[in-house]
C-alpha cells in the first residue's frame, strides 16, 4: 500500500490547513466508488478526491478537471441532500490507522445545527467512503456491506458504525521504541520462525502506519537491505535501528517529512514521506500535489493497459480465426487438385457415347490419352444418358476449378490480413499513450477489423499523432512512422522519392524514413538509422537484427494491399543490435 498511516497524517495536517472552516459548495461522482467535493470559503477553491476504488484508494487536494456523468449516482446525490454546503470544522485520523474522519457542521430544514462524520477508509479492496451521523450510526456508503459479503463487519444504512478491526500493530507515536524493538525481533509463538522473517516483513508486522518505503529508509539508515533476514542482522545494525526509531518517530510526530515520488532499482515507483539514498526522489510542492501526480498517472496507465489488453486479445483472436480459416482452405484445395480426373472421364465418356445406355451403373473404356495401353472404369448415374454423364464431370471438373482458384485467392487474402494484424501487435505493443492506442482502434475500425457502435468513434477525437522523430550524426531528420497508418503516409506521401526507407527484414515493424533527399549518407547514419529502426520493431529485444534500405523509388504498393504494407527491390542490407539508449 502506497498510501500508508504515517504518509496520511504528513497528509492531514496539510489538509487542515487549507480546508478546515471552508464549505462544500458542490459533490460529484465522476466514478463508481470516487467522490469530488468542491470546498469554497475565506477566498480560496479546493478540489478534495476521495477514492475508495481498490486499485486507487486515496485523498486529497487535486488540480485536475475530472468528467462527471449526466445523471447523478444514488450515493451523491444522498450526499447533496445531506451535506452540501456544510462547513468543514475537523480533520482527524486514529493514530496512524488508514482512517480519516472528516467532520461536518450542518443546519437542517428548521435552521438546527447538526454535525456528521465523512468517514474515508483506505484500505486497499476493502477502501469505502462512509457517511454517519454524529451519534454513530451510517447514513450511507459507497459501498454497502452486507452480512453476507462480511460477518465481521457490516456497513449498511441504519448499523452503528463500528472501526476496522485492529491488526495488532503499534503505533510509534503512543509505544516506547524498545516496545517496538521486541515486536520487530521477538515473537511469543516461535521465536526461531521469527527469525527467518525479512526485516522489511518484520518492520511491516510491527508498526502501525509504516510501508514498504518506510523500511526500506530504515534499512537503508542501519546500512543494510531490507530483504536481510532477522538472524543475519548483526548487534550494531540492531542498536543503530533503535536510534533511528526515535528520529522516526519524531518526524511523523511533528510531520516533518517531504513529499516524493521514489523510482527504485527495478523502476517501480512509490510516494513517500521519506528521502532515500540509492533511489530516484523526486520533490513535489505539496502531499496533495503528490498523491494527485502518482494516482493519476497510475490510473491512466491502467487505463491505458486495459485498453491494450482488450485490444490485444481481439487481434490475436482475428489473427488466430484466419490461421484456422487458411488450415481448412488448405484442405479443400488438396481435395481440388484430383479435379483433372473429372475432365478425363468426360473426354472419355464423350468419345464412347454411343456405348452408354440408361440404367448403367458403370463402364470400362480405353484411355486413349495414356502412353501405354490401360483401360478406366467409370462410375455412373443410371438414370442418365452418355451425355448427361460426360456433362456432369465437366460441371465437377469446372466446379472444383472455381473453387481451387477462389480458395488460392482466399488464403491469400487471410496471409496479408495476418501480415497486417502482425504489424498493429506490433504498434500496439509500443504504444506509450492513450492517443496512440485511439488511433490504432480507428485504423482497425477504417478497415474493418472491428465494429464500432456508433460511426463517430471511428474518428480520433485527439488532435493527430505527429511522426517519432531523431537527428542522425550528421543532421539529417529521421521519421518514423507509430502504426500501419502513420507507416502508409510516411512512405508514399512524406517522403520525397530520393530518401533513404528502412525496414526490419521479414518481421513487423516501422517504416523508418531518413530525409537525405538522395545525398550520400555516411555509414554511421545509415547504422544510426537501421538501430532505430529495429529498436521500433518486434525484432527490438534481438541482437544482430537484419536491415534492409533503400531509396523510397524502389518502394511500392503490393497488389493486395493493407494499410502500410511495401514491396520493394534493390536494397541493401546491414545487421544491427537495437540500442536502447537512442529512443
Amino acid at each position: 500500500m502506497s498510501l500508508d498511516g504515517m504518509l496520511l497524517r504528513h497528509l492531514c495536517v496539510e489538509l487542515r490547513e487549507k480546508i478546515i472552516g471552508l464549505r462544500i459548495n458542490k459533490i460529484y461522482q465522476p466514478a463508481k466508488h470516487e467522490i469530488n467535493l468542491v470546498l469554497r470559503g475565506q477566498g480560496n477553491v479546493y478540489k478534495l478526491v476521495i477514492s475508495a476504488s481498490a486499485d486507487a484508494p486515496r485523498i486529497g487536494l487535486t488540480e485536475q478537471d475530472i468528467k462527471n456523468p449526466e445523471s447523478p449516482p444514488a450515493f451523491c446525490m444522498l450526499l447533496r441532500k445531506k451535506i452540501l454546503s456544510s462547513k468543514v470544522t475537523e480533520i482527524e485520523q486514529k493514530a496512524l490507522e488508514r482512517v480519516i474522519c472528516i467532520k461536518l457542521q450542518s443546519r437542517d430544514d428548521m435552521g438546527n445545527e447538526i454535525y456528521y462524520k465523512l468517514l474515508v477508509e483506505i484500505m486497499g479492496k476493502h477502501s469505502n467512503i462512509i457517511l454517519i451521523k454524529d451519534d454513530g450510526k451510517i447514513i450511507d456508503a459507497i459501498k454497502r456491506i452486507t452480512a453476507e459479503i462480511s460477518s465481521k463487519r457490516t456497513v449498511i444504512p441504519g448499523a452503528i458504525y463500528f472501526e476496522p478491526p485492529s491488526q495488532g500493530k503499534l503505533c510509534i507515536l503512543d509505544v516506547r521504541k524498545e516496545e517496538i524493538l521486541k515486536k520487530i525481533f521477538f515473537s511469543e509463538i516461535n521465536d526461531e520462525e521469527h527469525m527467518q522473517k525479512t526485516f522489511r516483513s518484520a518492520v511491516l508486522s510491527a508498526l502501525q502506519g509504516a510501508s514498504g518505503a518506510v523500511c526500506d529508509w530504515l534499512a537503508e539508515k542501519i546500512g543494510c537491505s531490507g530483504d536481510i533476514k532477522l538472524f543475519e542482522m548483526s548487534p550494531f545494525m540492531k542498536e543503530n535501528l533503535s536510534n533511528h526509531l526515535s528520529e522516526l518517530t519524531e518526524i511523523v510526530k511533528n510531520a516533518e517529512g517531504l513529499p516524493y515520488i521514489i523510482k527504485n532499482r527495478d523502476s517501480k515507483t512509490d510516494i513517500s514521506f521519506l528521502e532515500i539514498k540509492n533511489t530516484s526522489c523526486e520533490k513535489y510542492g505539496s502531499f496533495s500535489q503528490l498523491i494527485d501526480t502518482y494516482y493519476s498517472e497510475k490510473t491512466a496507465q491502467e487505463r491505458q493497459n486495459s485498453k491494450v489488453g482488450a485490444l490485444f486479445k481481439k487481434i490475436e483472436h482475428l489473427i488466430l480465426s484466419r490461421k484456422k480459416k487458411i488450415s481448412i482452405q488448405e484442405e479443400e484445395i488438396k481435395k481440388c487438385e484430383g479435379k483433372e480426373k473429372f475432365k478425363l472421364f468426360g473426354d472419355l465418356l464423350t468419345s464412347n457415347i454411343y456405348k452408354i445406355k440408361k440404367g448403367m451403373e458403370k463402364i470400362e473404356v480405353e484411355n486413349f490419352f495414356s502412353d501405354t495401353s490401360e483401360t478406366v472404369k467409370i462410375p455412373l448415374d443410371k438414370m442418365l444418358g452418355g451425355a448427361e454423364n460426360a456433362q456432369r464431370y465437366y460441371k465437377k471438373y469446372k466446379k472444383q476449378g472455381n473453387a481451387q482458384k477462389a480458395l488460392t485467392i482466399q488464403i491469400e487474402n487471410a496471409k496479408n490480413d495476418i501480415n497486417y494484424l502482425e504489424n498493429v501487435l506490433d504498434s500496439l505493443n509500443r504504444c506509450e499513450s492513450e492517443n496512440e492506442i485511439r488511433e490504432i482502434r480507428a485504423e482497425l475500425g477504417e478497415q474493418g477489423y472491428i465494429r464500432f457502435k456508433s460511426k463517430s468513434k471511428l474518428k480520433v477525437r485527439s488532435k493527430a499523432l505527429s511522426f517519432i522523430e531523431f537527428t542522425s550524426p550528421s543532421g539529417y531528420k529521421i521519421l518514423i512512422g507509430r502504426n500501419c497508418k502513420q507507416n502508409e503516409k510516411l512512405t508514399y506521401k512524406t517522403a520525397g522519392r530520393r530518401d533513404m526507407w528502412f525496414h526490419v527484414k521479414d518481421v513487423p515493424g516501422s517504416h523508418t524514413i531518413m530525409l537525405t533527399g538522395g545525398q550520400d549518407v555516411k555509414n554511421e547514419d545509415i547504422v544510426f538509422a537501421g538501430k532505430l529502426c529495429a529498436q521500433h520493431s518486434s525484432a527490438r529485444d534481438l541482437s544482430n537484427v537484419p536491415v534492409d534500405y533503400t531509396f523510397i523509388y524502389n518502394v511500392k504498393k503490393p497488389n493486395v494491399y493493407r494499410p502500410g504494407m511495401a514491396v520493394y527491390k534493390e536494397y541493401k542490407t546491414i545487421y544491427v543490435t537495437p540500442n536502447k539508449r537512442n529512443v
